[in-house]
């Protein structure tokens, strides 16, 4: 072999060798840079990328939202209302996430399922009130799991500053002990008549209408008529007591003159105000109320639902809960009610 030869191979080998440590140079340089990313616990971090200079642990590894009970309640014929304590044990995440409850029966097979989605705040505890479709008497227990929760910052998704400013617990009993009469006739504006009356103490009974009780169908009555069509999703809403409404309404006296027989059952509502103190519009507010017996047991629930609350309004609720309460069981001073707003 040459002179020549062996000086390309020298020079060959060099020119590799040099390549090569470059090469390793760069792998080492950047394989061991220290980040937030990089699977270690390094750099004061508290834990594996989260802690000292990276996101917080609590936000990079939250824990699970927690259920801690759940009960179900007589919600009227075929009825059932679905009350869950819940808890976000973070206090520097908020979650929107799905839930599922399942009703089983006394032999274990599942009655019934609701899905539905809701949110948390951190550091919350809040109540989670459904109605479903099932027989009380058939139901054995409840169960409640959490699906697709996605966490987020308490920087990104804060309580809208909200409140209820009073709120009261009334028992309609002057009007209950009483039946009300089936209505046979179309009722419209500037009608005259007893049914007009009974008409007006129906929807007082309903929570619609508050002024005294007359036998003209004026403009109060309409309104009443109005917001009742639209809270019980009756089509068209047209303010008076048209054929689909008064079948309706019919069988809602059926009911409650049936419920009035057996003795003692009347419709309980919690009134009050709630009011945005926050500078943006609150999108939807949920209050829940709660009816409590002498002793402090659960004995009623139920919700409501506002929306576009703007910024420093105040707005009345009424939260009606179903004739299957007795009110002999009920205690108005220990009525708690829970306000969960949403931007």
């Amino acid at each position: 072999m040459n002179r020549r030869i062996i000086k390309q191979f020298i020079y060959g080998g060099f020119f590799l060798a040099v390549i090569f440590l470059i090469g390793f140079g760069i792998y080492w340089i950047f394989s061991s840079k220290v980040s937030c990313f990089d699977n270690k616990q390094n750099q004061s971090e508290e834990g594996i990328d989260c802690g000292g200079p990276c996101v917080s642990c609590r936000i990079k590894y939250p824990k699970n939202l927690n259920a801690s009970w759940i009960k179900t309640l007589p919600a009227g014929e075929n009825k059932v209302i679905a009350v869950s304590g819940i808890e976000n044990p973070n206090v520097e995440v908020g979650s929107e996430f799905s839930y599922s409850i399942n009703i089983f029966s006394k032999d274990g097979a599942v009655l019934k399922t609701l899905n539905s989605d809701s949110f948390i705040y951190a550091g919350e505890k809040k109540y989670l009130v459904d109605v479903l479709d099932a027989d009380f008497k058939n139901i054995d227990k409840a169960e409640i799991s959490f699906s697709n929760v996605h966490f987020r910052p308490r920087s990104d998704f804060s309580k809208p500053k909200a409140e209820i400013r009073e709120f009261k617990t009334e028992i309609f009993s002057n009007i209950a002990s009483s039946t009300f009469s089936k209505f046979t006739r179309e009722l419209k504006s500037g009608m005259v008549g007893s049914d007009i009356k009974n008409l007006q103490n129906f929807l007082k009974f309903e929570g619609f209408f508050s002024a005294s009780s007359t036998t003209k169908f004026g403009a109060a009555t309409r309104v009443a008529l109005t917001n009742y069509q639209k809270k019980n999703g009756i089509s068209p809403v047209s303010g008076y007591l048209d054929l689909k409404t008064r079948n309706y309404i019919n069988s809602k006296i059926d009911s409650i003159n049936n419920s009035n027989a057996s003795g003692g059952i009347f419709p309980i509502s919690v009134n009050g105000v709630v009011t945005n103190n926050d500078v943006e519009k609150i999108s939807k507010v949920v209050i829940v109320a709660l009816l409590r017996d002498k002793y402090g047991l659960l004995t009623g629930v139920s919700k409501i639902e506002l929306e576009n609350i703007t910024a420093a309004e105040s707005r009345d609720f009424k939260i009606l809960f179903p004739s299957s309460i007795n009110v002999k069981d009920i205690n108005p001073a220990a009525t708690e009610v829970y306000l969960y707003p949403k931007k």
